[in-house]
C-alpha cells in the first residue's frame, strides 16, 4: 500500500507539468495570433508558425492532463475526445474532402506560402488523436491490463512522432517531419517538444501504472518497441519518398527546359522565315510571283508543320497562296473566315506579328497561323500569312532523345493548340510549365512523364525501407519479448529455488534451458549454411549472366566500328561523285554569264550570278567535306617530320592570303615529331587563315609555338583577332557550326572539326581559350611516338 502510494504520489507531479507545459505552450501561441506578434507564434523568425487550431489542441491537453492529475475524470475524458475530434477531421481534410475548418476560429494572416492555410500538419494531427486516446484512457484506474497496455504503446508512438522532427530540425533533413503528399507542410518544433514532452510522459505514466515491482518491466513494451522502430520506419520512408518527388519534379522540369527551348527556337525559324518573305516583298513595289513561289515551296520542304503560305492584299483579298497538299494553288482557293478577318483588321493599324488561335486547316485537321505585315515605304502592303498544322509541326520540332518517356502539351494564351496525349492524372501530379513570349503571344509549355516512365524514374528505395523497417521492429518486439520472457522465467526459477532449495532440480532446468538454445543454434548454423549454398549458386549465375553481356558489348563495339569505317568510305565517294555534275553545271553558268551579261533584263543577270556563286560555295563545301572525310578514311601515314618545314609550306599555301591582309605571322622553334605531315599542315592551314580572316585588326598578328609536356608537344596558335565568346568554345569544333553569317566572313564552318577529327586521330586534343574582342588561342596536343 505506502508503495501504491509513492506511485501514485510521483505520477501526479508528472501529469501537473506536463499539463501546465502543454497548457503555456498553447497559450502562448494563441496569444501572439490575437496580437500578430509573430515571435510568440514562431518563437524563432527561421521557424514555421504554430497554427491555432495546434494551439488550441494543446491547451485542451493541458487542461486533460491537469484534469487527470487532479482527479477529475470527465474533464479528462471531455478534453480527449475534443483533441481527437479536431485531429481526426483535419486528417479527414488531408485524405477525403475539404471541411474549410481550418481557419473557422483565427483567419490565417502570416505571409508564407502555404498550400493548406491554417491547417495543422498530418503529423500533428495523428498525433492529437493518439494524445486524445491516452487522456481518455487515463481517467481512471482500470482494472484490466488492455488500457495500460494500450497507454504504454500510444505514449511510444508520440513520443516517436514528436522526435523524430527535432532530430529533423537539428541535422536540416526536413523529409523526415514533412510527409509525402503534404510537401510544404510539416510538424513545427515547438509542436515537436511538446508532443515529445506528452508522449514521455504518457509512457512513464503507463510505466509505472503496469509495473509489479521496481525492476519489472512492462508488458507491452515489447509491442511499445516495435511500434516505436515502426513510426522512425514510417517516417524515413516518407522522407525518402519526398526526396524522390522532389528528384523526379527536378527532371520533369529540367526536361521540360529543354523542349520549351527546343519549341521556342523552331517556332522562331519558321517565323524568321516569313519574316525574310515579308522583308523580300517589301523591298520593291512590284514583287515576282514566281521568286516568292520558289521560296515559299522551298520553306514548306524544308520546314516540317507548314500547310500553306500564303500572300493577302491589305483589302483581304488572296493574293498568292502555296498549300502543301497542292502547291500552287488559285487566289479564290481558300476563304477568309470572320475571325481572320478580324485579326488582320487589328494588323492593319499595328502592323505586328500576329498569331492565331487554333482552328481547322483543314478537314478535320487542327492548327494555326502566323501573319507578317509587308511594308512597303512605310505602307502597309499586305500580309505574309503562314499556316501551319499542330501535329506535324510540334511532332517535328521534339527530337526523341529530348521527350525520351514525356508527354507535353503547348498552349498560346488560353487556347490549346496542341497535346501529345490525354493522361490527365499524371499532368496533374507531376506536369512542369514553362511560360514564354514570343512577338507578343504567351505561351505554355506542360511536360509530364508518361505511365511507364514516372515509375522508371522512381526507385524500390522507399519501400524496401519501409519493409526492411517493419521486419526489423518485428525482430525488435519479439526480440525484447523472449528477452522479457526469458527474464521472467528466470524470476521465477530463482523464486523456485529459493523456496524449495532444490539445486539438483535448478541445474535439471538449467541444463534443458541449455540444450534447447544449443538445438536452436544448430538450427540457426545449417539454416545458414543452406542459405549460404543459395546465394554462391546466385552468384554463379550472376557471373555467367555478366560475362555474356560483355560479350555482347565487345560484339556491339566491333559492329558500331565498322558502321563508322563504311559511313565515312560513303560520305567520301558521295561528295567525290557530286564534283563531276557540279563542275559542268558551273561551267555552262559562267559560260551563259559571259555570253549573256548585259543582253537580258537585270533580274536575270542577278540570278546568273546567285547560281555562279552557289555553285562555287557548293563546290567549296564538298572540297571541305572530301577532306573531312579523308581524315577518318585514310590510313595516317606517321613518319618524323619537321613543324618548320609544315610550318613554310603552310605561309607558302596562304602568301596571297598573307599580303592581301598585311599580315605578320611569327613562330617559335617548332620541333620534329612523328605525325602524318599533310594532316599536319591542314591543321596550321585552317588555323592560321581563320586567325587572318577573323580579324579586324590592322596588321592581323598570329604567333605560333610549341613547347614539350608530359609526354606530348602541346601546339598553340595564338592571334589578336575578333575572339569567341566562352559559350561557344565547345560549338566551334562542330561540323557547320557557325557564329557568323557568310556576309561577315566566308566559310563553310567545317575547318575546325577537320582540325579536330586530324588532331583526335593522333590521339590529341583541340580546345580554344578567348574572350570577345580579346584575341583567341587554340591548343592542340600530340602524343610523342617513337618513329617505327
Amino acid at each position: 500500500m505506502l508503495k501504491e502510494n509513492l506511485l501514485s504520489s510521483w505520477q501526479k507531479p508528472l501529469l501537473i507539468f506536463t499539463g501546465v507545459f502543454s497548457l503555456v505552450l498553447g497559450l502562448i501561441a494563441v496569444i501572439g495570433w490575437h496580437t500578430h506578434n509573430l515571435t510568440l507564434i514562431k518563437v524563432h523568425p527561421s521557424l514555421a508558425a504554430m497554427e491555432y487550431n495546434t494551439a488550441l489542441s494543446f491547451i485542451l491537453s493541458g487542461i486533460g492532463l491537469l484534469a487527470a492529475a487532479f482527479g477529475l475524470p470527465i474533464f479528462a475524458t471531455a478534453s480527449g475526445i475534443m483533441i481527437a475530434i479536431i485531429g481526426s477531421l483535419t486528417l479527414l481534410q488531408y485524405i477525403v474532402i475539404d471541411l474549410n475548418i481550418d481557419q473557422l476560429l483565427m483567419k490565417h494572416t502570416i505571409s508564407e506560402t502555404m498550400r493548406y492555410p491554417g491547417r495543422m500538419a498530418p503529423n500533428t494531427a495523428l498525433s492529437f488523436i493518439l494524445t486524445g486516446m491516452a487522456l481518455f484512457l487515463m481517467r481512471r484506474r482500470w482494472t484490466s491490463n488492455a488500457p495500460n497496455f494500450i497507454s504504454g504503446c500510444i505514449g511510444s508512438i508520440i513520443t516517436t512522432f514528436g522526435a523524430i522532427p527535432i532530430l529533423g530540425y537539428i541535422t536540416g533533413f526536413t523529409g523526415i517531419y514533412i510527409w509525402e503528399s503534404f510537401l510544404g507542410i510539416g510538424m513545427v518544433l515547438h509542436t515537436a517538444v511538446g508532443f515529445t514532452i506528452i508522449g514521455l510522459s504518457t509512457l512513464v505514466f503507463a510505466w509505472r501504472q503496469g509495473q509489479l515491482k521496481k525492476t519489472d518491466l512492462p508488458q507491452w513494451f515489447p509491442v511499445a518497441a516495435g511500434l516505436s522502430v515502426i513510426a522512425v520506419t514510417v517516417s524515413l520512408w516518407q522522407a525518402l519518398v519526398v526526396q524522390e518527388y522532389i528528384h523526379v519534379e527536378k527532371l520533369v522540369r529540367e526536361k521540360t527546359l529543354g523542349i520549351s527551348d527546343a519549341i521556342k527556337d523552331s517556332l522562331e525559324l519558321r517565323i524568321q522565315s516569313l519574316i525574310r518573305m515579308a522583308n523580300r516583298l517589301g523591298t520593291t513595289e512590284k514583287t515576282s510571283k514566281k521568286g516568292w513561289e520558289y521560296d515559299a515551296r522551298l520553306y514548306i520542304e524544308h520546314f516540317a508543320g507548314f500547310h500553306a503560305i500564303e500572300v493577302i492584299q491589305p483589302a483581304l483579298h488572296r493574293h498568292w497562296i502555296i498549300s502543301q497538299e497542292n502547291g500552287n494553288v488559285a487566289n479564290n482557293y481558300f476563304e477568309l473566315n470572320k475571325r481572320q478577318q478580324e485579326m488582320f483588321n487589328m494588323m492593319k493599324a499595328q502592323h505586328d506579328i500576329y498569331f492565331s488561335g487554333p482552328r481547322d486547316v483543314a478537314q478535320g485537321i487542327r492548327g494555326f497561323s502566323v501573319s507578317v505585315p509587308i511594308v512597303y515605304k512605310n505602307k502597309l502592303k499586305g500580309f505574309v500569312v503562314g499556316t501551319f498544322i499542330s501535329k506535324d509541326l510540334f511532332d517535328s520540332m521534339i527530337h526523341k532523345n529530348i521527350i525520351e518517356g514525356n508527354s507535353f502539351a503547348v498552349v498560346k494564351e488560353k487556347d490549346e493548340i496542341y497535346r501529345s496525349d490525354n493522361d490527365r492524372h499524371i499532368e496533374v501530379e507531376l506536369g512542369q510549365e514553362i511560360e514564354f513570349n514570343q512577338y507578343g503571344a504567351i505561351w505554355h509549355v506542360r511536360v509530364w512523364p508518361k505511365q511507364g516512365h514516372s515509375a522508371e524514374m522512381s526507385s524500390s528505395l522507399p519501400l524496401a525501407a519501409l519493409v526492411t523497417g517493419a521486419i526489423i521492429s518485428f525482430i525488435l518486439a519479439f526480440a525484447v519479448y523472449f528477452a522479457q520472457t526469458a527474464r521472467n522465467k528466470e524470476r521465477d526459477i530463482a523464486q523456485v529455488n529459493q523456496r524449495l532449495n532444490k539445486e539438483i532440480k535448478e541445474r535439471k532446468l538449467i541444463e534443458d534451458e541449455i540444450r534447447k538454445y544449443q538445438e536452436h543454434l544448430e538450427e540457426l548454423v545449417e539454416t545458414r549454411t543452406a542459405e549460404l549454398k543459395s546465394v554462391n549458386k546466385q552468384l554463379q549465375w550472376e557471373i555467367s549472366v555478366r560475362k555474356e553481356a560483355e560479350e555482347a558489348v565487345a560484339k556491339h563495339a566491333i559492329d558500331l566500328e565498322r558502321s563508322n569505317t563504311e559511313l565515312e568510305q560513303f560520305a567520301y565517294v558521295a561528295s567525290h561523285d557530286l564534283q563531276e555534275p557540279l563542275r559542268i553545271v558551273g561551267g555552262y553558268v559562267q559560260l551563259l554569264a559571259r555570253r549573256y551579261k548585259g543582253k537580258l533584263d537585270r533580274d536575270a543577270d542577278e540570278f546568273i550570278s546567285y547560281v555562279v556563286d552557289g555553285v562555287n560555295r557548293m563546290q567549296t563545301l564538298i572540297n571541305d567535306l572530301l577532306t573531312y572525310s579523308r581524315v577518318g578514311s585514310r590510313n595516317k601515314v606517321l613518319a618524323e617530320v619537321s613543324c618548320g618545314q609544315i610550318f613554310n609550306r603552310t605561309l607558302a599555301n596562304l602568301k596571297v592570303l598573307i599580303d592581301e591582309r598585311r599580315s605578320v605571322v611569327t613562330h617559335d622553334p617548332l620541333p620534329l615529331i612523328i605525325a602524318d605531315a599533310t594532316q599536319l599542315e591542314e591543321v596550321l592551314m585552317n588555323l592560321i587563315s581563320n586567325a587572318i580572316k577573323y580579324n579586324q585588326e590592322t596588321p592581323p598578328c598570329v604567333h605560333v609555338s610549341a613547347v614539350e609536356r608530359d609526354h606530348e608537344w602541346l601546339f598553340s596558335v595564338r592571334d589578336n583577332g575578333i575572339g569567341i565568346d566562352p559559350k561557344y568554345h565547345d560549338r566551334i569544333f562542330i561540323i557547320f557550326q557557325r557564329l557568323h553569317g557568310k556576309s561577315e566572313y566566308s566559310g563553310t564552318g567545317i575547318g575546325l572539326a577537320i582540325c579536330k577529327k586530324i588532331v583526335e586521330n593522333h590521339g590529341g586534343r583541340i580546345w580554344v581559350e578567348s574572350e570577345e574582342r580579346k584575341g583567341s588561342t587554340f591548343y592542340f596536343t600530340i602524343p610523342q611516338r617513337r618513329e617505327k
